[in-house]
């Protein structure tokens, strides 16, 4: 009669000593609770990052210079500036968004 693999490892497991069970109930334990918590970690992680973005950029958006588009031209010999040559859009999910005017 031939054992499939599952049954082989069950036989050895049950023939096994009771520190080499409790050893590998610890490591499936600890595999199981990795794998949770890198999972876990990683949505909590890409939400924050993405709303810091998101807060970022709202926080540039009002801050920033408003011009017209196309934007104006640079003088060169003025007065020192930032560059301003951003183009901010907000897109919202519950609305979509205005023509350029």
């Amino acid at each position: 009669m031939t054992l499939w693999p599952g049954n082989r490892l069950r036989t050895r497991l049950a023939n096994a000593s009771l520190r080499v069970r409790v050893m590998v109930a610890a490591a499936m334990l600890v595999t199981a609770t990795s794998v949770v918590m890198g999972a876990l970690g990683t949505t909590v992680l890409r939400g924050y990052l993405l709303d810091r973005a998101d807060t970022q950029l709202l926080t540039f958006a009002s801050v920033s210079r408003v011009t017209g588009w196309p934007p104006p031209k640079l003088v060169r010999g003025g007065p020192a500036q930032l560059p301003s040559l951003f183009l901010v859009e907000g897109i919202s999910a519950e609305r979509p968004p205005a023509a350029p005017s």
